[in-house]
């Protein structure tokens, strides 16, 4: 474990060193450290972790001045801890058994990140219990698991345990996608975000001026761009189009669109699944470009299912990665409910429609 303090700061870090503090400050689990100080709690440094390197910075926005930067290397092991999953209530072991669950994480997956993560400490006094309960935050890979020391940190009692990629976090569609959009678009001129409805989808597929459009864009598909532009202004395709939007438009296909809705969420149904999309341009370095973004997000495409396919527009063509909202949504919605991590294996489908 490579530890750097406030006096190695002055030396500065090294360029490979700067660009990880960046993005764990860009994209990373921020936690603010407590500490008990007598008979009360005081606030200290701010803390960001994201791929295996935690930083501590002062405590003032817009929390720049880094006092301490650790990065894991697999030397550290707490092998005389012992790890209980969620203590003696039964409610807290519900509770994680939920977490757990619904985060896809197993009990050896858990003791490991407590056994050999990163560590930001924490303290707490809570209303409904006595005396100042000492957590610990533990950090390995996408993983984080908090926990509460006892017996004179010989025991960890684990209380929760989530990943903490921005997909899998609480607001990822109203609060960090706009993060991803930029960063994609350093090198595509299109980056867009939305979520397709696949339920309404389906219906409106089965709409018969609908399902004429796949033969005419087939049709179009070897055309020049100049050529897609002026087929594009043709009066009967425009009122094919024009009613398939309509219908588009009040089925909700697409419920939510960074081009409309970013800083917001959107109103889900129980009987409907959705997909999330990211569209790039089609062309083969923003494509391995957007994979790497992409996963830098936590849209891993070795981990979850996903598909891709091109996409024919008036003027150009466009690369569309999707995903199901449900393999890692870290809201608790509906959609949720079931999620299926697939380890090494991806599900790619490269069509031309």
């Amino acid at each position: 474990m490579r530890v750097l303090n406030l006096q190695s700061m002055r030396k500065r870090l090294n360029s490979s060193q700067l660009r990880k503090a960046r993005k764990a400050r860009q994209i990373g689990k921020k936690v603010l450290e407590m500490k008990w100080n007598g008979n009360h709690l005081v606030k200290g440094n701010m803390t960001f972790y994201f791929d295996n390197v935690l930083i501590q910075t002062k405590n003032a926005y817009p929390f720049d001045e880094i006092v301490l930067y650790i990065e894991l290397d697999g030397t550290r092991c707490r092998e005389n801890i012992e790890v209980l999953m969620g203590g003696a209530s039964e409610y807290k072991k519900d509770h994680l058994e939920k977490r757990m669950k619904g985060r896809v994480l197993s009990p050896e997956e858990i003791e490991k990140v407590v056994r050999e993560g990163l560590t930001v400490f924490d303290c707490r006094k809570r209303h409904d219990e006595p005396g100042v309960h000492y957590n610990v935050y533990y950090y390995m890979d996408d993983k984080c698991v908090v926990g509460t020391t006892i017996n004179k940190g010989n025991t960890v009692i684990v209380n929760t345990a989530y990943r903490i990629t921005p997909i899998g976090d609480i607001g990822f569609l109203s609060d960090q996608v706009n993060w991803l959009i930029k960063r994609i678009g350093y090198k595509s001129s299109i980056s867009r975000c939305y979520v397709i409805d696949r339920t309404a989808s389906g219906e409106y597929a089965q709409n018969e001026l609908v399902r004429m459009i796949p033969g005419i864009l087939s049709s179009v598909a070897s055309l020049s761009p100049h050529e897609r532009k002026a087929w594009a202004q043709n009066e009967t395709v425009r009122h094919i189009m024009d009613q398939a939007h309509e219908l588009k438009t009040s089925l909700n296909v697409v419920p939510w669109d960074s081009q409309n809705n970013l800083g917001t969420s959107f109103e889900t149904r129980p009987d409907h699944d959705y997909s999330f999309v990211v569209e790039v341009d089609n062309n083969e370095d923003v494509y391995a470009d957007a994979q790497k973004r992409l996963k830098d997000f936590g849209l891993d495409t070795d981990l979850y299912k996903w598909s891709s396919c091109v996409l024919p527009n008036p003027t150009e063509y466009s690369q569309a990665f999707m995903f199901d909202l449900r393999d890692y949504s870290g809201d608790e919605h509906t959609w949720a409910k079931i999620r299926t991590r697939r380890p090494n294996s991806h599900a790619t489908n490269n069509k031309s429609y």
